[in-house]
Formats: C-alpha cells, sequence, structure tokens
C-alpha cells in the first residue's frame, strides 16, 4: 500500500500545480469565469497528474541515478520534485533520432504541447464567451450613455493602485477606442469581470 504513496503525491502536485497556473496566472484576474464551466481545467489538471505518474514510473523502472543518488530508493523526495516541475519536464524530449537531414523527436514534449494548444483553446474560448455575455450585458444597461461618458464612468472604476503615468495611458487608450462594446470589454480584459461590473455601480452614484 506505502508503494503508491509517491504515485499520489506526485499525481496531486500535478494536478493542483498545473489548474493553479492558469486559474492564477494566466486567468488571474477572471478565473472565476473558468471555474463556471471547469471540464476543460480539470481535464487539464489530471492531464499533467498522469505525466507526472508515468514519468515516477519511468524514473523506477530505469534505475536512474543523480551522483550516487539512486532516485529510486528516494521516491517521495523524486515524487515531489517531479510534481513541482511537472510542466518543465513534461517539455522534455527522451529520444532524437536522425533521418537524412530530418531529426524526429519523441517524448512527453509532443504529446503535452499538442494537449496544452487543445486545452488552452477551449478554456480560453470559454473565457472570451462569458467576457462577452458580461460585457453586452453591462453595455445594455449603459446604452443611453455616449462613448464619452463611458470613457469618465471607466476612468472613475479603475482600481486605486493605477496611478501616475500608467493610468493617464489607460485612459488614453480608451478614449482612443471607439465602439462602446470594444471599451468594455478591454476593460474586463485588464481588470477583471468584476471590476467591470463597477462601472454600473459607478453610473447609478452618479
Amino acid at each position: 500500500m506505502l508503494d503508491f504513496i509517491p504515485y499520489v503525491i506526485v499525481f496531486i502536485f500535478g494536478l493542483i500545480l498545473s489548474i493553479g497556473e492558469i486559474l492564477f496566472g494566466k486567468y488571474q484576474l477572471n478565473y472565476s469565469l473558468v471555474l463556471k464551466r471547469p471540464k476543460f481545467i480539470i481535464i487539464y489538471g489530471l492531464f499533467y497528474g498522469i505525466v507526472g505518474v508515468l514519468i515516477l514510473i519511468l524514473i523506477n523502472s530505469s534505475e536512474l541515478k543523480i551522483n550516487d543518488l539512486l532516485l529510486a530508493k528516494s521516491p517521495i523526495l523524486v515524487s515531489i520534485i517531479i510534481g513541482l516541475t511537472i510542466k518543465p519536464i513534461s517539455r522534455v524530449n527522451l529520444y532524437t533520432f536522425s533521418s537524412g537531414e530530418k531529426q524526429f523527436h519523441f517524448g512527453f514534449k509532443q504529446i503535452s504541447g499538442f494537449f496544452d494548444n487543445l486545452a488552452l483553446k477551449r478554456i480560453n474560448d470559454i473565457v472570451d464567451e462569458e467576457i462577452i455575455r458580461r460585457v453586452k450585458d453591462v453595455k445594455q444597461n449603459l446604452n443611453q450613455k455616449s462613448a464619452g461618458a463611458i470613457d469618465r464612468l471607466i476612468e472613475d472604476s479603475l482600481p486605486s493602485h493605477i496611478v501616475g503615468v500608467k493610468r493617464a495611458a489607460f485612459i488614453k487608450e480608451i478614449s482612443e477606442t471607439k465602439d462602446k462594446f470594444d471599451k468594455l470589454r478591454y476593460f474586463a480584459v485588464k481588470f477583471g469581470v468584476h471590476k467591470l461590473e463597477t462601472i454600473l455601480l459607478v453610473n447609478e452614484s452618479k
């Protein structure tokens, strides 16, 4: 039973860290949108959990050594290391062979790259769909407002930590965007849909 513990550890690390990287890295400001339809982010995490298990099996079966340390003799330590570094490890080629002037690579890199393209595209589509839906709702509530009035509402809704040159640059970008929908969408992508909804609160207070 204890023999399974390293595999459970590496699976959990791979699962949680890969999901966390997407939620609180790429979609830090809009992670709630990913969680509204979590199927693909869960599949993404499961994939890297399974990859971690396969890498650990490979290490244990091949009797790899670092200096004089037999990795299979330290399964818990190795499972933690693999779990923490699963993304870079998954991009390593295990074998390369040449045929004429062409080189062919084999390993986790090709599989993970293909999977990332599919899963991350789908996750990005989900976030975009949710942002568009929220922006349409806000725009509908501000239908009577002019583009200039929306600029001023956005300016008043900016996070308090955006000051000075950064604030001026953002306001300039917004004012140069002519379409109301594009203004609101840009704001939602830049600062999150939760900040987008504060525009309605600012509007009501005026």
